[in-house]
């Protein structure tokens, strides 16, 4: 295994019994980001130890600590001792899980007596810690980092809240002319507040951090009833909670009063690196100032880097692409083209099965409650068979079949997997009557442990449908198919304005190149196999069984599943329904072992007899 020599980083006055350098061993070091290193603080210390040859085979453990938690009013020393009490037993709990023979302390902001109290509380595994503020002021590796990572030591504007990348690190101003701190005084923290909600002084008089020679035209911050009220305005569709979602960092959502939740339901599945991932953002932002929209009849770069890291993932032979706004559309565009390719119109799908509410993919959606509304107008039925029963798939497909429309692994329907045995029966059948084979991998997509569920399983159908979880968030459908189908689909049968669009490809292209070259596919199976060999050590009687693979998995209950839903919200966990019985978890790509340990606490409690 792998030794690298690495020279720690302390804070002058530390007089503890840290060595000045340490050896870290891949095979046994626990790395620990305290409180204070987020995204961007963790960067130089990646960026350093890369300088160093150091390779990412270490574990990673960050403590995201709530700070609302200790009182303002706290002494130093009393917020030590609290914060000590908090964070010490995770660090053990996550040597003693690990087995680890060394244990490397990072952190910025939180002061060096905390580092000192950490390591005089017995954890012995503890050989050094890293302090990043000095390590931000070596010349030569500030600027190793500011080659990868622009931000790294600006200042955020604070008035536009945007990062300036022409800006140097201090007091400057912003490419749009804002100050990056206000020097004036407000005698009024209303005015403040008015001019930058986020900026209020603490007491009149007080110096404020935003720009007030310029006019902001940024609302004030809206309370829940505010936002509920305008909302009304929308046409009642959807079952509301009773919270608003104003900010995301990381695994973490925050609601319009500030309260924290453990995100493990990602919009339904589309955020898949968490919320405010640096690179990500950064990449938006640069294609934001450079175009955001352009229509497909015109080449553009933005469009031809993503479709490049489709050309990655793609299975061999199947790797022509459609890019749409949604799932829904990506459905649509594979209906149309298997009834082109194949001049049919019959579709065989499964029940319980999900493929969108647009008209063409109702017709393969087996929900009645999506369908009944509009069944006087939907086209083709499809004929419904049961989910992995070989039999009725058999019975149903002919030689009058456009396409088979299957789910790989049924989200919307209960968390089912689909049958390798079934899937390639399907795959055998398309190639007999000569139907296209299609399988929806737009929930099932990259969190399951590989790009496609499918084709890790072996299996590779004509078109494969995709969405969710490749952009991050952003409005992106991909449809791909074979050459064969591809060459069929005359010029102008099908097209999309917003599909493919520079900003979304952007953002498209930034999330497969995270995703890649930080394998979170590997990262999704791991912590998935953890978290539900979690679940089912709780031994709960009230569950009927835990389903799953990878980051989509469900519980089912013995009981409807609504009153457990509504207590994991009320305990800081966001989760999702599916059907009655089924609480579903889509948790974002970039959980750890640390919120696979918070969800299945609390399931403890809420599940417990």
């Amino acid at each position: 295994m792998d030794t690298y020599h690495v020279t720690s980083i302390t804070t002058p006055g530390y007089d503890g019994e840290v060595p000045n350098s340490f050896w870290l061993n891949s095979s046994d070091t626990l790395l620990v980001l305290l409180p204070g290193l987020g995204y961007t603080n963790q960067m130089p210390l990646m960026f350093y130890l890369r300088e160093l040859g150091v390779t990412r085979g270490w574990d990673l453990l960050e403590i995201d600590y709530d700070y609302r938690r200790v009182p303002r009013e706290t002494t130093s020393e009393q917020w030590t001792a609290r914060f000590v009490a908090d964070v010490e037993p995770i660090i053990r709990a996550a040597v003693a899980r690990g087995g680890y023979g060394k244990l490397v302390l990072a952190g910025k902001s939180i002061g060096t007596s905390v580092m000192t109290s950490i390591l005089s509380h017995g954890i012995e595994a503890a050989t050094a810690y890293i302090w990043l503020t000095p390590l931000l002021r070596n010349p030569h590796v500030y600027e190793t980092v500011k080659t990868h990572h622009p931000s790294i030591g600006l200042r955020r504007c604070g008035l536009c809240r945007a990062r300036c990348r022409s800006r140097t690190p201090g007091p400057g101003w912003c490419e749009d002319g804002h100050r990056t701190r206000c020097r004036s005084r407000h005698d009024d923290t209303r005015e403040c507040a008015r001019i930058h909600r986020e900026y209020r002084p603490r007491r009149a008089g007080a110096r404020c951090l935003a720009g007030t020679e310029r006019r902001c035209y940024r609302r004030e911050r809206m309370n829940l009833d505010q936002i509920i009220a305008a909302d009304s305005a929308q046409i009642p569709l959807y079952a509301k909670r009773d919270i608003a979602l104003v900010r995301g960092e990381g695994n973490y959502l925050f609601d319009s009063d500030g309260n924290r939740y453990l995100d493990a339901m990602s919009n339904y599945g589309v955020a898949s690196l968490g919320h405010a991932h640096p690179a990500f953002t950064a990449a938006l932002v640069d294609q934001v100032a450079k175009l955001t929209t352009t229509h497909q009849s015109f080449y553009n770069d933005a469009r031809s880097q993503f479709l490049e890291e489709i050309a990655r993932i793609a299975p061999a032979g199947v790797g022509r692409s459609f890019l749409s706004n949604s799932g829904t559309e990506a459905i649509e565009s594979a209906l149309k083209f298997a009834r082109i390719a194949t001049g049919r119109s019959g579709i065989v799908a499964a029940k319980r099965g999900y493929h969108g509410r647009t008209l063409g993919a109702l017709s393969a959606t087996a929900e009645k409650k999506y369908r009944e509304p509009f069944e006087g107008i939907l086209g083709q039925q499809a004929t419904h068979v049961n989910f992995n029963d070989l039999e009725a798939l058999e019975a149903a497909v002919s030689d009058e079949t456009a396409a088979i429309v299957l789910e790989p692994v049924q989200g919307e329907g209960g968390i089912h997997l689909g049958d390798v045995a079934w899937l390639q029966r399907a795959a055998d059948l398309a190639s007999t009557y000569g139907s296209i084979l299609i399988f929806d991998e737009v929930q099932s997509g990259f969190r399951t442990g590989a790009p496609f569920y499918s084709v890790a399983q072996g299996v590779t159908p004509d078109i494969i449908v995709t969405a969710k979880a490749i952009a991050n968030g952003l409005p992106v459908g991909v449809t791909l198919v074979t050459d064969a189908i591809a060459d069929q689909v005359p010029g102008g049968a099908h097209g999309s304005t917003f599909g493919g669009n520079p900003l979304v490809s952007r953002g498209g292209a930034e999330t497969l190149r995270i995703m890649r070259e930080d394998d979170l596919y590997g990262q999704a199976a791991r912590v998935g196999s953890y978290v539900i060999a979690g679940i089912e050590a709780l031994g709960s009687k009230k569950v009927r069984a835990v389903r799953g693979t990878g980051l989509m998995f469900g519980i089912e209950l013995k009981a409807k599943a609504g009153p457990t839903l509504k207590a994991l919200q009320g305990r800081g966990i966001l989760a999702l329904m599916a059907g009655t019985l089924v609480i579903r978890f889509l948790p974002p790509m970039t959980w750890t072992e640390q919120q696979a340990d918070e969800l299945v606490a609390v399931l403890a409690d809420i599940l417990g007899d």
